[in-house]
């Protein structure tokens, strides 16, 4: 439909006498395009405004007139409709690419609606509160907990959902001021600004208490699991010192303790399955 508005729009506009086909026809581009970034409301109130403009332009020069009147009726109504129709469209095709993005199993911000940073914005952000804390001889940590799935019949929906599950813990439980970020499905973190270690491990105990307590849905079979059944976390802290001057390494200690603490959980047999370390 909206093609076959956007071709009669285009031949009533060529159908103009004087300079006006060439006005019309990118009235409708205009329109078309623009629609393209909104909704059918937001397209419907372009349509209006291009086409109201379009009026204006026909009654600020001789081309107003009764026998121009039908065609420029027929633009007026063709923009309005264009403008919703594309607007629908465009509507379907974001609505459709944020469910595939959604499935796709990813645990960033562009992983569906998580408050998360990526892996490089967050390493920016951290080199910005680097300097902060540097010019204000304030603390600075970082952690990262490690996720290790740890039931084998969990299929590729019901993983996504338990490092989603994990994910929203990270995301709403920690401060305010906190700077949530994920280096993967698997592996997530925060910045903790102006927080030494003890007062860090204050901040992370209560998402991994959390954890123990947590349950996911599996949206496509309507299954619930217990977090604690099928997963263990580890988390791993670093804090800004003489040694650990910038974002890089205050990362990669902070990944490397999440990973030993993994390691060490599995390799001494004290840790049961689903026990959060």
């Amino acid at each position: 439909m909206a093609l076959v508005v956007a071709a009669l729009a285009g031949g009533v506009a060529v159908a103009a006498p004087g300079p006006y086909p060439l006005i019309g026809v990118s009235a409708v581009v205009v329109t078309a395009l623009g629609a393209l970034f909104l909704d059918a409301l937001g397209g419907l109130v372009l349509g209006i405004g291009i086409a109201a403009a379009v009026v204006l332009g026909r009654r600020l020069t001789d081309q107003w007139t009764p026998e121009s009147f039908p065609t420029s009726l027929v633009l007026v109504i063709s923009l309005m409709a264009l403008g919703w129709l594309v607007g629908m469209v465009a509507a379907a095709l974001h609505g459709r690419r944020g469910e595939e993005s959604d499935d796709d199993g990813a645990v960033v911000p562009a992983y569906g609606s998580l408050g998360l940073l990526t892996a490089e914005v967050a390493t920016a952000r951290l080199e910005d509160e680097v300097a902060r804390a540097r010019g204000h001889h304030r603390p600075l940590a970082v952690v990262v907990i490690a996720v290790s799935l740890t039931d084998d019949d969990l299929d590729r929906t019901a993983r996504t959902a338990a490092h989603r599950a994990v994910a929203r813990l990270v995301e709403t439980l920690l401060r305010d001021t906190d700077v949530p970020f994920a280096l993967g499905p698997d592996e997530l973190g925060a910045i903790l600004p102006e927080t030494d270690a003890a007062s860090a491990w204050e901040v992370v105990g209560p998402v991994l208490d959390a954890a123990t307590r947590a349950a996911f849905t599996v949206r496509q079979t309507d299954e619930r699991h217990n977090l604690v059944e099928c997963a263990e976390l580890s988390a791993g802290l670093a804090v800004m010192s003489d040694r650990l001057t910038d974002a890089g390494a205050l990362l990669e200690a902070a990944r490397r303790a999440a990973r030993i603490e993994q390691t060490g959980a599995h390799s001494s047999g004290s840790v049961p399955p689903g026990r959060v370390t």
